[in-house]
């Protein structure tokens, strides 16, 4: 399996959608550090100056910037990050290549969690590239408490995974890279009427349809709530409520069980 995920990474370097993902996070994070000068005040503090703008304790801009990036990454930049990994969640599946892997003897499960892997790995990579460097050069500067951010990175990043797994899961009974794509955007739009579906509830015409949004809710992904769970613990390191965390965290593991199973009974 590690042989099948370090090629699935090096596999993506050699798409520009996954090659564009990185470089315009590195060109984000460096053109905008470099617009932020640093002195430090009479008393000891470290203060930032950005760009046309006044001197502010470098702890609060960092915090600022730090937020922004986040929520970049949440919205257009999961966009993107989805553009780049579904291939890899496809092009295993290629006829020669799968008949090439299968039968070296590598158990289909292994086949399956590598590419997945090597997909939320590119991710990971992007979203450091993007958040956590800033993060750990304000650390470096002026104390900001990374832990803290990292901590943030894993809920965006389990809700990215989540959305890969759904994706992986789709790619094994249809090939191309368009479809999975649209189930994941499908999905992403469903989490966010059902996390607002106390709204629709006046205007449903029957009764009966109350309980299916609700169960419905309970068995998808959260990512709505997985967004506000992440600002609360980059404010304060805290989770006021884990239910997002372990029912996606359900939800991903049935789908990649899903997958190898469907994949394992795949013919070729």
């Amino acid at each position: 399996m590690l042989t099948i995920f370090t090629q699935t990474l090096m596999e993506s370097m050699h798409r520009r959608m996954a090659v564009l993902l990185l470089l315009l996070g590195l060109a984000i994070v460096i053109s905008t550090l470099s617009l932020i000068s640093f002195e430090t005040a009479e008393d000891g503090t470290v203060m930032a100056t950005p760009l046309r703008g006044t001197a502010r304790p470098a702890l609060t801009v960092g915090t600022g910037l730090v937020h922004g990036l986040l929520v970049f990454a949440q919205n257009l930049w999961m966009l993107l990050a989805l553009f780049a990994a579904a291939p890899l969640l496809t092009t295993y599946m290629d006829k020669g290549w799968a008949e090439m892997i299968i039968s070296k003897g590598v158990p289909r499960w292994q086949i399956v969690m590598g590419r997945y892997l090597g997909g939320v790995a590119l991710i990971a990579i992007a979203l450091f590239l993007l958040v956590g460097v800033p993060g750990l050069y304000f650390w470096l500067r002026a104390g900001y408490p990374v832990l803290k951010l990292f901590g943030a990175l894993t809920l965006v990043l389990l809700s990215y995974g989540t959305l890969l797994g759904l994706m992986a899961l789709v790619a094994t009974q249809l090939s191309s890279p368009v479809i999975p794509i649209m189930v994941a955007f499908l999905e992403l739009a469903t989490s966010g009427i059902l996390a607002n579906r106390q709204m629709l509830y006046p205007i449903l015409p029957y009764k009966w349809m109350e309980p299916l949004f609700e169960w419905s809710y309970n068995i998808f992904p959260k990512h709505v709530e997985l967004s506000q769970l992440t600002t609360i613990f980059l404010r304060n390191g805290e989770i006021d409520s884990w239910w997002p965390v372990w029912s996606t965290g359900m939800f991903l593991l049935a789908a990649i069980s899903m997958s190898c199973w469907l994949f394992h009974r795949k013919s070729f």
